[in-house]
């Protein structure tokens, strides 16, 4: 048996979705890069350190012809994921309380391995074992997912790292040395001289950080007794040894040298003669500290060159939002999309129609062969289409619409998500939501992200079973509100008049809905 240290039954790790782990993800980048990988609707999962399920039970809820295995040393976080399971009733997903180092090597086989959060903070034998793992039961086509503390960035953090973990060496427990080694660092950041050098800014970089994540973040990401960072090389060299090759990373984006000098990529082309050596040299110019990594087996050809053949087979949607005012299809004047992670300008016919198009189906999904039909017919019927054979070509649309997915416009993925754009006369929240609304403020989406819910979108989300009218919940709402469950507010503050009751809560109903469609929550 193993005897590897176990700090996570005393404090357990808050158990989230990370979206850039979904089997879903690793389908698409697999896609892109030339491999054919299972398809998530039918496949088998397993994730090494699951917690209380916060990332896999998404997935098993939403996924239910899948087989998910999850493993964790912790039993109280297995316990937990137990509860959540058995709630929502999950036959495709089996739990399991073990080390690493224990786990059967007939475990297998898997289409996707996930392991997040882990490898940096195991000892050796622990991180061999998950690459033989993923040597012995990896699918040929099957995707690895495994995220780890790199160097040159880690260097700078160790620092801190290094004098909280002096600091707190003689703390018997988790909580008092979460709490002694916020004391140092606030007694670091106000002693230090506040000049503009860099070990200042290092400190008042990490204590802002820190200040934001709770103790269990603090104890298991930076004070567990190890935490071995190591470069890019390194870990490919370890992957390599266990016929394990590199695929690329969750988010493609990472792998670009957007945001950096325009001779930086020829440069690159010139010093690298591989694609590992290529992303060392990027870890280098970016100051890289954590790495998202996907593997497959070696033998495999890859093509980081995405072409239209591949991408025909995923599907696209988007948030962004569109300028108010008419939409001129014709027109070639510049039309500015504002997204989450910032704005895009474009004066191209298809372009603009298509991010038109998916602003408007948002969340639901669309394969982007189809979405190019769509463009094509609008182009057309405006008139249009023979004047812009960029707006309507195919290899065009698609080479606007990964530029726009590797800076985060767009979606692309394997499969659409399982949501709604249009909720029917019995509106209805994932079964997982309405777990989740139960007992906390904070609900998984269909796009396997958080979303903060206030007072009357929680009740909102437990009514939306399937099984009531948007009257019927208005009435069960306007009972709450009576009974004191919780108040409503206008633009005069609270409404203490119950004749008033109902108009209100039908606007902020109205609102409600639209806002959980917007955030996938719905999905019938």
């Amino acid at each position: 048996m193993s005897t590897e240290p176990n700090t996570y039954d005393e404090v357990p790790y808050a158990s989230f979705p990370f979206p850039q782990t979904h089997i879903n993800r690793l389908a698409t980048v697999a896609t892109l890069f030339g491999m054919q990988p299972q398809s998530i609707t039918a496949c088998r999962t397993l994730e090494l350190g699951c917690a209380s399920g916060g990332n896999l039970i998404p997935m098993a809820a939403a996924l239910p012809k899948s087989r998910f295995v999850g493993v964790d040393f912790a039993a109280s976080q297995i316990d937990e994921a137990r509860k959540t399971a058995d709630q929502l009733g999950l036959e495709n997903l089996q739990l399991q309380v073990a080390s690493i180092l224990d786990l059967a090597d007939d475990i297998g086989p898997f289409d996707y391995i996930i392991c997040h959060g882990v490898w940096s903070w195991v000892s050796a034998p622990v991180r061999e074992k998950i690459l033989t793992i993923c040597q012995k039961q990896l699918a040929p086509q099957g995707v690895a997912y495994i995220s780890y503390n790199a160097y040159p960035g880690w260097h700078m953090r160790a620092n801190v790292r290094e004098m909280m973990v002096y600091h707190t060496r003689n703390f018997a427990t988790a909580k008092d040395r979460a709490g002694h080694a916020r004391a140092l660092l606030d007694f670091l950041v106000r002693s230090v001289p506040a000049t503009n050098n860099a070990y200042s800014l290092l400190l008042k970089s990490e204590m802002e950080a820190l200040r934001k994540s709770d103790d269990s973040y603090l104890l298991h990401e930076h004070l567990e007794s190890v935490n071995e960072p190591m470069y890019f090389h390194e870990f490919e060299s370890q992957a390599s040894a266990k016929g394990l090759q590199y695929l690329g990373e969750s988010d493609v984006g990472a792998m670009l040298t957007a945001g950096l000098p325009a001779e930086v990529d020829s440069i690159l082309n010139y010093l690298a003669s591989s694609m590992v050596e290529r992303e060392q040299y990027l870890d280098f110019l970016r100051n890289r500290m954590f790495r998202q990594t996907l593997l497959c087996r070696q033998g495999l050809t890859l093509n980081w060159r995405p072409d239209y053949e591949r991408m025909r087979r995923l599907y696209v949607s988007s948030g962004v939002v569109v300028p108010d005012g008419e939409f001129d299809p014709t027109s070639t004047e510049l039309m500015e999309f504002r997204g989450t992670h910032g704005t895009a300008k474009t004066p191209d016919r298809g372009m603009k129609v298509a991010l038109r198009a998916l602003a408007q189906m948002w969340p639901e999904a669309i394969r982007l062969d189809q979405l190019h039909e769509l463009v094509q017919s609008q182009l057309h019927s405006s008139g249009a289409a023979d004047a812009v054979s960029q707006g309507r070509d195919a290899l065009m649309l698609a080479k606007g619409l990964l530029d726009c997915y590797v800076s985060r416009f767009v979606e692309l993925t394997a499969e659409p998500p399982q949501c709604t754009a249009r909720p029917g006369e019995q509106p209805r929240a994932s079964e997982l939501a309405r777990l989740q609304a139960a007992s906390g403020l904070s609900v998984t989406n269909a796009n396997h992200r958080i979303v903060h819910l206030d007072a009357i979108s929680r009740q909102f989300v437990l009514l939306c079973d399937g099984n009531r009218s948007k009257v019927e919940i208005l009435d069960e709402l306007a009972k709450l509100v009576e009974g004191g469950a919780f108040e409503i507010h206008d633009s005069a503050g609270a409404v203490p008049d119950a004749s008033r009751t109902r108009a209100v809560l039908t606007q902020m109903l109205d609102s409600a809905l639209a806002q959980l469609v917007r955030n996938a929550v719905m999905v019938g």
